[in-house]
């Protein structure tokens, strides 16, 4: 961490108790029986893989919100992974700075899974949310894009610290759309989860969660390639962002048309029934 006043040893301590307080909370989870269901133990984690991902393909919906899940990873590794030079080479900020991005996107992702239990509640008990979902990815195209045109304007200076930053009005334009964007990724991806969990068979659900975490490694791999393909190809990191929100747009369309749920939960969320 680069941040005033906060330590290595401080920084450490901040990661264990939040480690700490996470495994009390994880604790207090009503326990659940496992499934009765005798599956074979099978040692090859290449055809396990491939299975699991069958299992998920069964149920449409399922493997379309595992698909949009992943892309929800690609969409924020993209980010995350190029904000250091982000902070350096466009917003002109030092290490303090490119920690205060990655602050501002956590807070914005936790705000987002907050806000879903009371917004997601309007809905009733049949929409669970999935509401939000086209919702969340209008809000993260919109400010990925918007990120794009509040830093063409910024001037070139010398390297500043968290402090300097913060005081330069035209640099909350960007802080706000990084929140915002973050905020609606929160509100994209959790009821996405729910879903999974809802549709799938209480004996395979764990192997589809599974089977979703891999697929969300891959889109995570490839997010890295692609970024590293685009870059060396001559796009600045905003061209970048700017081209993430865009195909996030298409990704999205391409899947709330496949899946009819999500726009079936928008307008019961709409009548708040």
């Amino acid at each position: 961490m680069s941040l005033p006043g906060v330590g290595q040893g401080a920084a450490a301590l901040a990661c264990v108790l939040i480690a700490v307080a996470g495994r009390v909370a994880a604790g207090l989870i009503p326990p659940v029986a496992p499934p009765v269901i005798a599956t074979p133990m099978r040692w090859n984690p290449f055809s396990e893989t491939v299975a699991n991902v069958r299992l998920g393909a069964q149920d449409p919906v399922v493997f379309r919100s595992m698909l949009a899940i992943s892309w929800m990873w690609f969409f924020g590794a993209v980010f995350l992974s190029q904000f250091p030079a982000f902070a350096k080479d466009v917003l002109h900020g030092d290490e303090q700075v490119a920690s205060l991005l990655l602050v501002l996107f956590s807070l914005g992702i936790g705000a987002g899974a907050l806000l879903c239990e009371s917004l997601g509640r309007r809905g009733g008990s049949q929409a669970q949310g999935v509401g939000l979902v086209p919702i969340g990815a209008l809000g993260m195209s919109a400010f990925a894009i918007d990120l794009y045109f509040a830093v063409r304007g910024l001037q070139p200076s010398a390297l500043q610290d968290i402090v300097t930053f913060v005081g330069v009005p035209a640099h909350w334009r960007v802080m706000a759309d990084l929140v915002l964007m973050s905020l609606f990724t929160g509100l994209f991806s959790v009821p996405l989860y729910a879903l999974i969990q809802q549709r799938s068979p209480a004996g395979h659900r764990a192997r589809i969660i599974a089977a979703n975490n891999i697929l969300n490694a891959l889109f995570m791999v490839a997010s890295a390639l692609i970024a590293g393909a685009l870059l060396g190809a001559g796009l600045t990191v905003p061209d970048v962002f700017l081209a993430t929100g865009l195909v996030n747009a298409l990704f999205c369309a391409y899947v709330f048309v496949r899946v009819p749920l999500y726009g079936q939960g928008l307008r019961a969320l709409l009548r708040g029934r």
